[in-house]
């Protein structure tokens, strides 16, 4: 009852700020507090808060606990392991001159391999912050020395061979 309680004073709190808001003026689509409060997104906010509810009063989940679970591996195309490889070891040879990031070189040229591996697999043509950004995220989340450095490091590799890798072997495709 804990449960149905609460989500019945979210609805009041939201119910409530939907009437003082204003509606949404930008030029993207988006999701206002009025439209999420209205008819159909109410009746299915109701329907799948009921089988939450209902779903803890029968035990949890225990009926899915038996499910076996499968993990596919994604397989990286040819060059996205050849272009991580290489990658891998030109990190590691920036990283070796910098005196603050040589100590953990391995583990960060590996974080960064692998970030890279996966974008490198989608690759189109034209170089991404986002594999950086995670690059940055994955660093700081290990507590890894001087993620900024590596990251230039990476961003620096990658702007002087991967396009050009790329586009040679588009040419042999």
């Amino acid at each position: 009852m804990a449960v149905a309680s609460q989500s019945m004073m979210v609805y009041t709190i939201a119910a409530a700020a939907a009437s003082a808001a204003e509606p949404c003026r930008c030029s993207m689509p988006c999701f206002s507090a009025s439209a999420v409060l209205s008819p159909k997104w109410s009746q299915l906010r109701v329907s799948l808060r009921a089988s939450f509810v209902n779903s803890l009063r029968s035990g949890g989940l225990s009926a899915y606990s038996n499910v076996p679970r499968q993990c596919a591996v994604a397989q990286l195309s040819e060059f996205a392991v050849q272009e991580s490889t290489k990658f891998r070891e030109g990190l590691l040879q920036q990283l070796e001159a910098n005196p603050s990031t040589a100590s953990e070189k391995v583990k960060i040229a590996d974080v960064c391999a692998k970030i890279f591996g996966d974008y490198v697999d989608k690759y189109d043509g034209s170089l991404s912050p986002e594999p950086f950004a995670q690059m940055k995220a994955a660093l700081d989340s290990q507590n890894l020395p001087d993620s900024q450095s590596a990251i230039a490091a990476a961003v620096g590799w990658s702007r002087g061979h991967l396009h050009y890798d790329w586009k040679t072997s588009q040419q042999k495709n």
